[in-house]
């Protein structure tokens, strides 16, 4: 179990839902594929099977649970990056991961407008986005930590668990 304070905050944000950033769904995916890949794989080799089985027990606490095209766009991307002969198995855990979240869309003009594009890019603005909405963000990411923060929401940053 994970500790008191993230429980609180899982309480607390259990019925309006999470977004998880694009580093911690990539490692998501890749723990589906083959949890014995996490270590070894480029995008997640920062990561355990022990952080992934924090981010898993986290996340299932939620009944409602989000994400952006721009967040999978980059965890296609990131997630392709294996030998070709395993494509099809991520894709396919992928897909299994995508059929469990509520896909919020916003143009990307209006995340390029957003008044932190330039510190935190198109992707964070849209999580930045649904935190505004009142979503409790799940990230290992220190400079959208901040960004969450300022806003005066609430984060889980897992960082703190990578040793």
């Amino acid at each position: 179990m994970f500790d008191t304070y993230i429980a609180h905050l899982v309480d607390q944000y259990r019925e309006r839902g999470v977004v998880v950033d694009t580093n911690l769904m990539v490692l998501i995916i890749v723990g589906t594929y083959d949890i014995n890949k996490i270590e070894s794989f480029r995008a997640t080799r920062k990561y355990s099977p022990a952080i992934y089985n924090a981010v898993i027990e986290i996340v299932h606490h939620f009944p409602s649970r989000y994400t952006t095209p721009n967040i999978f766009t980059e965890v296609d991307n990131l997630s392709r990056q294996v030998d070709k002969t395993e494509w099809e198995a991520i894709s396919f855990a992928l897909n299994t991961i995508i059929a469990t979240l509520m896909e919020v869309p916003t143009p990307t003009i209006h995340l390029a407008s957003h008044p932190l594009h330039c510190s935190v890019g198109i992707t964070d603005c849209s999580i930045l986005n649904l935190a505004a909405e009142g979503m409790l963000v799940l990230t290992d990411d220190l400079p959208l930590s901040s960004q969450v923060r300022a806003m005066g929401r609430d984060v889980i940053n897992v960082s703190n668990l990578i040793a």
